[in-house]
């Protein structure tokens, strides 16, 4: 902006950040921006370092809330091209019915507001 410079995250940490808030919401409603982000981040900018990601998530115990968040995106419509298979499998969670109702929830939430059911 007017020539200033600063400083912002890579699309690398945008993205397990996202995923550490998400998880903090318990992935919930009030996170669906944070999910509408990544889709944007995702469509925008197709050089992700994919294994960096994957160290960012390790290094902050993000790996299952990083899985959760790009299953949940691909459950919703999100194409899987490009993704790694390891983090669009989502995590193991006490119990599966929780993954499918979360898909549920928003599947619901998009259809009610009138958006389409894909992201």
């Amino acid at each position: 902006l007017d020539g200033a410079k600063f400083r912002f995250p890579s699309p690398e940490h945008t993205l397990v950040l996202a995923a550490s808030v998400a998880a903090k919401a318990r992935f919930g409603r009030l996170c669906v921006l944070d999910l509408l982000d990544v889709v944007m981040l995702l469509r925008l900018d197709a050089g992700i370092d994919w294994p960096r990601v994957q160290e960012i998530a390790g290094s902050g115990r993000l790996d299952k809330p990083l899985r959760t968040l790009l299953s949940l995106l691909v459950e919703l419509g999100l194409g899987a091209n490009g993704l790694p298979a390891k983090l669009i499998r989502p995590p193991r969670w006490p119990a599966n019915g929780k993954f499918r109702h979360l898909v549920d929830n928003y599947r619901e939430l998009f259809q009610s507001t009138g958006l389409r059911a894909g992201v």
